[in-house]
C-alpha cells in the first residue's frame, strides 16, 4: 500500500478555477478522565485502561499504553477496548460523492452534514478532479488528454449547473428541489464522530490504492492527525502505508 499523491494540487490551485475548494480536516478535542483520580488519560492509554476491567487489574500510564499495544498484536487483534476512544472531526471541502462513500462505513459512525434543503448552495463551491494519472499540460498537442484542459471543461460544467440552480430558485423553486441541478462535485461538510475501532476499519478500506482518490486523500489526512496523537492504535495501518505489510 502506498500514499495517494495529488501531483497537480498546486498547479490546480494556480488556475483559480470557479469556486474551487480543497479538503480541510480539523479534530475537535475530546478528553477522558480517570474515574478515581480525575487525571486526564492519554490517548494511547485509554484502550489499555478500559481493558483492565476484564481482569480487575490496575496499571500506570506506561503499563496501559503497553497493554494497548499488546492488544493490537493478538491474532485477531482485540478491538473492543478501542471502541472506548472517541474521535470528533470537522470535515469541509469534500464532494457529495465522497461523503456518500463515507456513509457506507456505518458501524460506530455518526454524521451531521450540510443540508441542501435548508441552506443556499450558491456559495458552497466545487471539488475538482485530481486527474493525477494525466499530465498537467500536453506535450504532444493532444489537449483533451491533459489535466489542465479537463479542469477547464469541468469549470464550464459547474458554472452551468450553478446557473441552473440559481434560475430555478428565481422561478420560485425550493432549495431542496433546486439542488437537483447540482452535480455530485458540489462541496459539502460534516461533523463525524467515530471510535478507534471504526476508524481502523475505515482506514483498512479507504487507504488502499483501490479506493477512489478523493476519499483516499481524506483518509490519509485523517490518519496523519490521529497517528500523531495515538500511534499505538494505528501501528498496523502505519506499516501498511509505509509498505511494510
Amino acid at each position: 500500500m502506498s500514499r495517494f499523491i495529488d501531483i497537480h494540487a498546486e498547479k490546480r490551485k494556480a488556475l483559480n478555477l470557479f469556486q474551487a475548494v480543497e479538503p480541510c480536516v480539523k479534530l475537535l478535542p475530546i478528553k477522558i478522565y480517570h474515574e478515581d483520580t480525575g487525571k486526564e488519560l492519554e490517548h494511547d492509554e485509554i484502550p489499555g485502561h478500559v481493558a483492565r476491567m476484564s481482569h480487575a487489574s490496575t496499571g500506570t500510564t506506561e503499563d496501559n499504553i503497553g497493554l494497548t499495544g499488546r492488544l493490537q498484536k493478538f491474532d485477531p487483534p482485540h478491538g473492543t477496548p478501542l471502541e472506548f476512544h472517541p474521535w470528533l472531526f470537522k470535515i469541509t471541502g469534500v464532494s457529495k460523492s465522497c461523503l456518500t462513500q463515507f456513509d457506507r462505513n456505518r458501524i460506530g459512525i455518526g454524521f451531521v452534514q450540510m443540508s441542501g434543503r435548508y441552506m443556499d448552495s450558491s456559495e458552497r463551491g466545487f471539488v475538482y478532479t485530481a486527474y493525477s494519472e494525466q499530465p498537467f499540460e500536453s506535450d504532444k498537442g493532444v489537449f483533451e488528454k491533459c489535466a489542465s484542459y479537463a479542469l477547464k471543461k469541468d469549470e464550464e460544467h459547474f458554472q452551468t449547473c450553478l446557473k441552473a440552480y440559481e434560475n430555478a430558485r428565481a422561478r420560485g423553486c425550493t432549495k431542496q428541489d433546486a439542488r437537483k441541478n447540482l452535480p455530485l462535485a458540489m462541496a459539502t461538510g460534516t461533523y463525524v464522530h467515530l471510535n478507534s475501532r471504526s476508524l481502523k476499519t475505515f482506514f483498512n478500506e479507504r487507504l488502499r490504492p483501490s479506493a477512489e482518490w478523493e476519499i483516499r486523500k481524506l483518509a490519509q489526512m485523517m490518519f496523519d492527525i490521529v497517528y500523531s496523537i495515538a500511534p499505538t492504535h494505528f501501528v498496523k495501518e502505519k506499516s501498511m502505508l509505509d509498505g511494510c505489510l
